[in-house]
């Protein structure tokens, strides 16, 4: 079966983060097309993160539009949720913030509120035993998880 439809299309795509002398993505126009391999590679800097960061509608662009799977990921997250999965190579919980506050931004980015919220908080807090701990930095906490538990939210 062949797919002409693209699964991403990207247009006129730019970021520039607050503070910053150079944007992390400038004006980037492409499609990813189903039944490809597609890689992004390039150095520290690049923009790669971030382009992973916007596709997953976890960033808002600073210019241009995102096509995921027929959903835009400023006007409906939600939905691109739904058909994206993102998994940040490194550590992703913020060593400044408590275990319960890093569970709030998180929920907020993936747009998760009321009683899904509490039910997932209570279920990732039993899972990982940290119910205790949920006012402890998360670096202090980090001990007690391993990284499939991190990424099972």
């Amino acid at each position: 079966m062949k797919h002409d439809k693209a699964l991403i299309t990207i247009s006129g795509l730019s970021e520039l983060f607050e503070n910053a002398n150079i944007p992390a993505i400038s004006d980037l126009t492409s499609q990813i097309m189903p039944g490809r391999v597609t890689g992004l590679v390039g150095p520290d800097g690049a923009g790669k993160t971030t382009l992973l960061r916007l596709i997953s509608g976890l960033l808002r662009p600073t210019e241009g539009k995102l096509d995921v799977c027929g959903y835009d990921p400023v006007k409906d997250p939600s939905a691109v949720h739904r058909v994206v999965a993102y998994m940040p190579q490194r550590f992703g919980l913020y060593d400044d913030l408590s275990v319960l506050e890093n569970l709030n931004l998180y929920a907020d980015l993936r747009s998760v509120t009321g009683t899904q919220r509490a039910a997932s908080f209570e279920r990732l807090l039993g899972f990982t035993a940290l119910s205790p701990f949920t006012d402890r930095l998360a670096a202090v906490s980090y001990t007690h998880l391993t990284l499939p538990t991190i990424y099972s939210v």
